[in-house]
C-alpha cells in the first residue's frame, strides 16, 4: 500500500510538472506575442508620423511640418534670448547704452552720435553675444538721442 501511495504521489507530481511546464510555455508564447504586437504598433505609428510630416501646413503653406517646427523653435529661442537681455539691462558700453522699461515693455538704446558707426557695430555685436542675431528681433526697440 505504501508503494502504491508513493507511486500515486509520483504520478501526481509528474502530472503537476507537466501542467506547470505547459503553463510556462503558454506564458512565454503570450509574452512573445505581446512584444511582437508592441513592435508592430511602434512601426505603424512611426510610418504614420512620417506621412503626416509631408502634409501641407496651412500656416506656412510650404508643405512641410519641418519648416513650422524650425520656425517655432526659432521663435521660442527669440523670446528666450530677448527675455534674458531684459534681465541683464541696463548696460553701458563704450559707444552705446541700453535699458529696458519693465512697465512699458520697451527697450531703449542710445548710440553716441559722435561715434555712430562704431556705436552701431558695438550694439549689434553686444546683441549677437547675447544670442540675438539682429536688432530687428527686438520689436519694442526705441532709439534716443539722450544718454542715460
Amino acid at each position: 500500500m505504501e508503494e502504491e501511495n508513493t507511486s500515486n504521489i509520483q504520478f501526481n507530481f509528474n502530472k503537476s510538472l507537466n501542467r506547470s511546464s505547459k503553463l510556462k510555455k503558454l506564458i512565454v508564447i503570450a509574452l512573445i506575442l505581446s512584444v511582437i504586437t508592441i513592435i508592430a504598433l511602434v512601426i505603424i505609428l512611426q510610418r504614420q508620423g512620417i506621412r503626416q510630416t509631408g502634409t501641407q501646413n496651412p500656416r506656412n503653406g510650404t508643405g512641410s511640418e519641418l519648416d513650422l517646427s524650425e520656425s517655432e523653435r526659432l521663435s521660442e529661442n527669440r523670446g528666450f534670448h530677448i527675455s534674458n537681455l531684459a534681465a541683464i539691462l541696463p548696460f553701458i558700453g563704450e559707444n552705446f547704452s541700453m535699458s529696458y522699461d519693465f512697465d512699458n515693455d520697451e527697450y531703449t538704446v542710445y548710440i553716441n552720435p559722435a561715434q555712430q558707426a562704431q556705436g552701431e557695430a558695438e550694439f549689434e555685436a553686444y546683441l549677437k553675444e547675447k544670442g540675438i542675431p539682429t536688432s530687428s528681433w527686438i520689436t519694442t526697440l526705441n532709439r534716443t538721442n539722450q544718454p542715460f
